[in-house]
């Protein structure tokens, strides 16, 4: 038997007694239920991460549809439309957004003639030293133009913002750069404007593997232009009687989600062990927190005179009267097991060996030991080693106390930690702002 196994067939032992193995069967098949349907999850996720839904339904009133706010898109509403004379029609609308006023784009193009020379440059460049592709964007965050950019000088800059290295690598190129006009064509529905930015163009020296790629960039372009008629676009298969093999790149995005899914159902299995000795661990504390007044029952009713039996039913007896109330705990469900033994004819020192093997903690199987003791030796000096039962365990329940403030203080430095740093920020920083 594996060890996990084995661990899991003890705790339930712990547990349940004579019914583990039952118990352990319940176990795995509610796993491995969870597990199934975890890993099936994942594998239907992985299929459908790229279907997407949008489009709902935003009547007010039965006939009014909020238009989005200015900048936010068109909103697309799927509508069933009913007619007094019977006829029904589902209909797809498009709803524009809101629009903006002549007076409104007039103030917003004098602050993005402004705002987008700022934003076009690569980290280190400037207008009047451009040596890495810009970034021209078709829009601008903030701004509602649709924006269109045409170069002077394509084969140095082509209108995208990348710069032709393999165009640029004379010496002059280098040292004194090229001029080059870019102009933007701003659109806003029927309002248009123009905005020309000139940038000095700069070569740098490329590896040959660089220069290679670039050039077969360019010819993708070219192959590119030639026709956007066709149905399909062709790929150059050769650059510098060098060919060239295409392959798709494909995404992994379902590889992704099917590996967390994955590592879900093995955290699952975790979880699942972790639970059941999470519940062997909160039983053995209730045992061993019941343990010294367990002990000083057995004291008190040996000094009155009861035998070791008929402290046992007596025991059992309390518990089952007060059980409603106080609800159930395992020292004594554990003794209402070895009672019932011993009613069902099974001999008391068996009985006792059954409960010890059951509840299998030390101080239990200590307190057995003395009671068989007693049951063979008549119990002469049993009551003395009881009561040295009882100090050692009221010592052990102080000691353990004591180990359970002291991690709640611990527990507690944290929170006093961190409102002692906004305790001081409230103090210092007003202080600070001060001077």
């Amino acid at each position: 038997m594996k060890n996990r196994e084995r661990q899991q067939y003890l705790a339930a032992k712990k547990l349940y007694g004579n019914r583990a193995e039952e118990y352990l069967r319940q176990f795995v098949r509610k796993k491995r239920i969870a597990v199934v349907i975890t890993v099936v999850t994942a594998l239907l996720l992985a299929a459908l991460t790229a279907i997407r839904q949008s489009g709902d339904t935003e009547l007010i009133r039965g006939r009014y549809i909020e238009r989005n706010e200015k900048d936010g898109a068109d909103k697309i509403v799927r509508v069933e439309a009913y007619a007094a004379n019977g006829y029904r029609k589902s209909m797809q609308l498009q709803v524009a957004e809101q629009q903006y006023t002549e007076k409104e784009l007039e103030d917003l193009w004098d602050t993005f003639t402004q705002v987008l020379p700022e934003t076009i440059f690569a980290e280190g460049d400037s207008q009047d030293y451009v040596s890495k592709d810009m970034n021209l964007p078709s829009r601008l965050t903030g701004y509602p133009f649709t924006l269109e950019w045409q170069s002077d000088a394509p084969l140095i800059l082509s209108g995208d913002g990348k710069i032709r290295e393999e165009r640029l690598q004379d010496n002059e190129a280098k040292k004194n750069g090229i001029c080059v006009t870019l102009t933007v064509t701003a659109k806003y529905g029927e309002y248009m404007e123009e905005y020309s930015i000139p940038v000095r163009v700069f070569g740098r020296y490329l590896t040959k593997e660089e220069l290679f790629w670039q050039q077969v960039e360019t010819a993708i372009d070219e192959w590119n232009s030639r026709s956007t008629t066709g149905k399909y676009q062709q790929l150059p298969d050769r650059v510098e009687d060098t060919q060239i093999v295409y392959r798709e790149e494909k995404s992994t995005l379902w590889l992704f989600v099917l590996l967390c899914g994955l590592a879900a159902a093995f955290l699952l299995t975790r979880h699942f062990d972790d639970a059941l000795q999470e519940q062997v661990k909160k039983r053995d504390e209730q045992l061993e927190a019941e343990y010294p007044q367990l002990v000083n029952r057995f004291v008190l009713y040996y000094g009155a005179g009861l035998t070791i039996k008929n402290i046992w039913q007596r025991i059992c007896m309390d518990y089952r009267e007060r059980k409603k109330t106080t609800g159930i705990n395992c020292a004594y469900e554990e003794m209402m097991k070895a009672d019932k033994q011993m009613q069902d004819g099974v001999g008391e020192s068996e009985a006792y060996a059954e409960f010890a093997a059951s509840v299998a903690l030390t101080r239990y199987r200590n307190l057995i030991g003395l009671l068989q003791q007693a049951l063979q030796s008549g119990g002469s000096d049993i009551r003395e080693q009881l009561n040295e039962q009882l100090r050692e365990a009221f010592s052990e329940q102080k000691r353990q106390a004591r180990i359970r403030g002291e991690k709640a203080g611990t527990k507690l430095l944290l929170p006093m930690f961190l409102m002692l740093t906004v305790v001081l920020i409230v103090i210092l920083v007003p202080a600070f702002l001060s001077f």
